[in-house]
């Protein structure tokens, strides 16, 4: 009995790092990027939502404010989006990578927003601002132009307007008056902050599929046919780090750090562990958070002076100048046509 018990118990201490490792081969076999893969239809076409929510800050005291005096905003939200991401113009390459577009298109959430989207905010004009600005470059001919196309539509430093036209769009009246006019200066009449994000794509990507070394798997490897960004000023802040955030090696669960690259800001960013957690089905999961000194001033984390564009025009702590990234999207040939109102 007791010999016996003595050659299962061996058996035993040999058999779990043999099964260990069986099941480690098959874990890396099913989650490489195939299209033979069992995974194939998750990676191509995620079914795993992703929201994006939105506060909005209405001004409620504008004429004050253009008197000189302190602009009172109240916060709103959330505005809630599901985000949909169905890649498309997939080819395997010959280096164990893969490249692939995606197609972002987001649809509002009415039961995880505070209201409609078509609440009313006030808030700053950005044709108005953007124009103003611009006008000590322009000819006289021009500013007399502008001057008199923002008085016909009686166009303010403020506007009012609904959640969804400040994000997603909108057709400017005066911006189309002098677009037709002047093309050459007012290149686009549709504004929003989010233009040319939904039902778009947001660039080219190739990205390791897993099946020379799955510990690279979903890794960037170049970003619209290059390793660094255009955008910034330094080499590290042009860095494209990690994945895309939506697929990851497994194994990693030491990991302390993951890096990830966002198209929406432009930059690749990294979340710290923070926790073990659980989800309402018990399953286990490692929580990442998102670190202050990432969108620190420069003075405060130098490693951000890249993101200051131009570096003598550091902005303050939590901001982060897009405005080169967002120019390259309207006109580096990224394809579809915006919305006008995302798909409801």
């Amino acid at each position: 009995m007791f010999c016996g018990g003595v050659v299962l118990l061996a058996t035993g201490g040999i058999m779990i790092p043999v099964v260990d490792m069986v099941i480690r081969d098959q874990i890396k076999e099913k989650v490489v990027i195939s299209n033979s893969s069992e995974l194939w239809d998750i990676w191509s076409d995620p079914p795993i939502p992703i929201y994006m929510q939105f506060y909005m800050f209405n001004l409620s005291n504008q004429d004050e404010v253009k008197q000189g005096g302190r602009p009172v905003v109240y916060q709103v939200g959330p505005y809630t989006y599901r985000e949909k991401r169905k890649k498309f113009d997939i080819v395997f390459n010959d280096n164990g990578t893969v490249t692939y577009r995606q197609k972002r298109t987001f649809f509002f959430m009415r039961n995880m927003s505070v209201g409609p989207d078509t609440d009313m905010f006030t808030t700053a004009n950005p044709p108005v601002l953007a124009v103003v600005n611009s006008l000590q470059y322009a000819p006289t001919a021009v500013r007399t132009l502008v001057t008199g196309a923002l008085k016909l539509y009686s166009e303010d430093i403020f506007m009012t307007r609904p959640v969804k036209e400040i994000l997603w769009g909108y057709t400017d009246p005066a911006l189309k008056t002098l677009k037709a006019l002047y093309p050459a200066w007012f290149y686009t009449d549709f504004v929003g902050y989010f233009i040319n994000k939904n039902d778009t794509d947001d660039g080219q990507y190739t990205v390791f599929t897993g099946s020379n070394d799955v510990s690279n798997l979903g890794g960037i490897d170049t970003y619209n046919g290059s390793k660094l960004l255009p955008y910034w000023t330094t080499r590290f802040a042009n860095m494209i780090n990690g994945s895309d955030g939506t697929i990851s090696p497994p194994f990693e669960q030491g990991a302390k750090q993951l890096p990830m690259f966002s198209s929406d800001i432009c930059r690749s960013v990294h979340g710290n562990y923070q926790k073990d957690v659980k989800t309402l089905h018990s399953i286990s999961l490692r929580r990442y958070v998102g670190t202050a000194d990432e969108l620190a001033n420069a003075a405060t984390n130098p490693d951000n002076i890249g993101f200051c564009t131009p570096q003598t025009k550091c902005l303050p702590t939590g901001l982060l100048n897009i405005s080169n990234c967002q120019i390259c999207m309207l006109l580096c040939g990224y394809r579809g046509t915006p919305l006008k109102t995302p798909p409801i």
